[in-house]
């Protein structure tokens, strides 16, 4: 029974998380597909990095693997992004939301 609500959780978790991401890239319509497609992918992954830490192991490490899953070459593309759209101030406006350096392999620290 536990693992049973502990996967229905999940479902909801993973269901809600592709709604926000669907809304993201609706609100973000205005946007360069490539800069949507990260404030999507970058927003899920600040999701999970507040939750880094916190509830039991099993919770853990299915933050720690959406965590991989979200994170990981952000760093790279948030740059890679920023200096493309240099001229765009729509798009630098709102990739500055982002914290420049997030990845603990990260590069920029």
């Amino acid at each position: 029974m536990i693992a049973a609500s502990r996967r229905w959780r999940v479902s909801w978790l993973a269901a809600g998380l592709a709604v926000s991401a669907s809304c993201a890239l609706a609100e973000e319509s205005s946007l360069p597909p490539d800069v949507a497609e990260f404030v999507a992918r970058r927003d899920i992954c600040d999701h999970f990095g507040e939750e880094i830490g916190y509830g039991d192991a099993q919770r853990r490490a299915f933050v720690a693997r959406q965590s991989r899953r979200f994170c990981v070459g952000t760093d790279a593309s948030l740059a890679r992004l920023r200096a493309k759209y240099a001229g765009d101030p729509a798009v630098s406006q709102r990739l500055a939301a982002y914290e420049t350096c997030i990845e603990a392999s990260s590069r920029c620290k």
